[in-house]
């Protein structure tokens, strides 16, 4: 319920999405998104949310480093059994990974943290991991991002 009214809220303006916005300590920010694939049936108002306050650059900056971080945390809960639900995370990704300003913001920590990630979920059981690769896809397509692997 809280994510639907931060939604309605933030649907009415700018300046609203600003505030919204503003509400999100990165510590919050992260506790979220590490939990993401926990989230259940509010997985869907918290991806509506998302879509909103991603208009807002410097927000979609932060939530770009709060992806890079909570990674590995995303990886071990798919890896005990979570899996990738449709409203997860994982699916607005693509609102940064594709960016290079943003995959800039990740040079070289974040970066190397994504690599392993996937690398951690495509040697485990051989299953299929979409969204993961998706992500690693991503950012290798942003010029200079291969090297920073290659150098990790």
């Amino acid at each position: 319920a809280m994510f639907d009214f931060l939604h309605f809220v933030s649907s009415h303006s700018d300046g609203c999405v600003s505030a919204v916005c503003a509400g999100f300590s990165d510590e919050s920010l992260d506790g979220i998104i590490c939990r993401d694939l926990e989230s259940g049936q509010a997985g869907e108002s918290l991806r509506r949310l998302w879509l909103t306050l991603l208009s807002l650059p410097s927000f979609k900056e932060r939530i770009c480093l709060s992806y890079a971080r909570c990674y590995p945390t995303l990886c071990a809960s798919v890896l005990a059994g979570l899996g990738f639900p449709r409203s997860s995370v994982f699916g607005l990704s693509v609102q940064f990974l594709n960016r290079h300003e943003y995959v800039r913001l990740l040079y070289p920590s974040g970066l190397v943290t994504i690599a392993r990630g996937v690398s951690s979920l495509a040697a485990s059981d051989g299953r299929r991991y979409a969204p993961a690769v998706s992500d690693l896809k991503c950012v290798l397509n942003v010029k200079g991002a291969c090297k920073v692997f290659v150098d990790a």
